[in-house]
């Protein structure tokens, strides 16, 4: 028996507006939802099947690529044609093959052509474009290999690990030489199985943490409490000591000390550390698109620069890289957790770390955040995923 397609689940057809299928939603909602039926023990598995098909109708990316697979799908279950047809096919060609129809061909060609578009705006940063050419790539062509990793890379960075493991897994079939794609769904797997028992939640999390057990979970939880109170325990020994260390003599800096630069340093790198080893931040060529299988996309590459802007002037490259991804719809919670904790223990370093306080406020950023990144790099070692 065929599986029941999204459109099929609220009675409509493919061609439905948009008002019509949220109009539709609403409508089986009121009448399958497990506080109105009470009394039937199916209600709840027909609501969760109503919300699931929403959640992608509902999408109009997501519904676009939805349209793609149910085209693949329909393809790939046509009968071929007998064998009498086919004698005939080659007979009108002279026996020879039978040429590529001409409107095919131009398909392919524009979806080589949407797909390369993708990878640059991938590469740039500029994920919602990157995703929008990604699809229109797949509308001509579904089995564009290159489109479909874009596809997984953007739920990457959306945090949507099941959809990006789907178009990881559509790469792979249409191009099985594909290294990068096999890498990546080789990490998600990695970080999905830890816990077999445990099953990762539709839609994806924002980190692999939604996927350990709750020994695991309990385990990462005292790594973090220790972490984060040796490094408070750093500057606060550091503030009870009063230490009086000659000056660097560097001249937008003339408070800072060698020795108070280099225990910033350990203080982020041990906060990057720590954060890498539990998972609370992404690996560090995910995080600022280091390679990633796009490094010959071309174009200007957002994530080098905003690393650059970091570590020369952490308050600018901060604001700019939040801004590009909440405009570009590439947050992740992990971005978050990276500037958060900089900006948190360049606050406390202004108030209790004995240097001038508007000097540690503006700068105090770029040592931290040098040393968060050297610690995530050496934690990336010892990750599992």
């Amino acid at each position: 028996m065929a599986t029941r397609t999204h459109y099929q689940t609220f009675e409509i057809t493919p061609t439905a507006t948009a008002d019509e299928i949220k109009r539709r939603y609403r409508e089986l909602a009121r009448t399958y939802h497990p506080d109105v039926n009470t009394g039937d023990p199916g209600a709840a598995r027909k609501f969760a099947a109503i919300a699931d098909a929403y959640r992608i109708l509902g999408d109009a990316d997501a519904r676009a690529v939805y349209d793609a697979e149910l085209l693949m799908q329909a393809r790939a279950a046509r009968p071929a044609p007998p064998p009498q047809a086919q004698t005939q096919r080659s007979a009108g060609t002279g026996g020879g093959a039978r040429p590529q129809p001409q409107n095919v061909q131009a398909a392919h060609i524009e979806s080589e052509k949407y797909a390369e578009l993708a990878r640059k705006c991938y590469f740039q940063g500029r994920f919602i474009e990157a995703k929008e050419h990604a699809i229109r790539s797949l509308s001509h062509n579904h089995r564009n290999a290159m489109a479909q990793e874009i596809m997984g890379d953007v739920y990457m960075q959306q945090g949507r690990l099941d959809d990006a493991a789907k178009h990881y897994t559509f790469c792979l079939q249409f191009d099985q030489f594909n290294g990068s794609a096999r890498m990546k769904l080789e990490r998600l797997h990695r970080t999905t199985s830890r816990s077999a028992h445990v099953q990762p939640p539709r839609g994806g999390g924002a980190h692999h943490g939604a996927f350990l057990s709750r020994k695991q979970q309990k385990l990462q939880a005292l790594i973090k409490l220790v972490g984060y109170s040796a490094a408070i325990m750093m500057i606060g020994f550091w503030y009870l000591s009063e230490p009086n260390y000659p000056s660097a003599g560097i001249d937008f800096v003339k408070t800072w000390s060698i020795q108070f630069m280099l225990m910033a340093v350990a203080i982020g790198g041990w906060l990057g550390l720590i954060q890498s080893v539990t998972g609370d931040v992404r690996r560090f060529e995910d995080e600022f698109l280091i390679g990633g299988g796009h490094a010959a996309a071309g174009g200007f590459p957002a994530g080098p620069a905003l690393l650059v802007l970091g570590v020369v002037f952490y308050p600018l490259g901060m604001l700019s890289h939040i801004g590009i991804t909440l405009v570009q719809d590439g947050f992740h919670r992990s971005v978050g957790m990276l500037y958060g904790t900089v900006t948190a223990a360049g606050l406390m370093l202004a108030v209790f770390g004995g240097a001038g306080f508007g000097e540690t406020l503006a700068f105090g950023g770029n040592i931290l955040f040098l040393g968060h990144i050297f610690g995530r790099l050496l934690g990336d070692f010892f990750r599992g995923d």
